[in-house]
């Protein structure tokens, strides 16, 4: 039992496709990060990992309310407080 556990850990530790692919589903199985992070994957991320646009208020609520800020001046027109 011994002598087949060497014999994976030394083909795991070996530059083949076969340990590459072990080691992606060992660190898949853990919840390990599968392959390295390169900039680029980092990018996409960090894109994931922020609040969706439509749910942030800066951007959402970016223009004035221009329904209501258009009943305003007709009411002071109204009144003639607005021309």
């Amino acid at each position: 039992m011994n002598s087949l556990t060497n014999r994976y850990l030394a083909l795991t530790t070996a530059a083949t496709d076969y340990a590459r692919r072990m080691g992606r589903l060992r660190n898949r199985i853990f919840g390990e990060v599968v392959r390295p992070e390169t900039r680029r994957t980092a990018k996409v991320v960090n894109m994931l990992s922020v609040k969706p646009v439509h749910l942030r208020p800066e951007i959402v609520q970016y223009y004035p309310r221009h329904i209501e800020t258009h009943l305003l001046m007709k009411k002071l027109r109204f009144y003639g407080l607005f021309r």
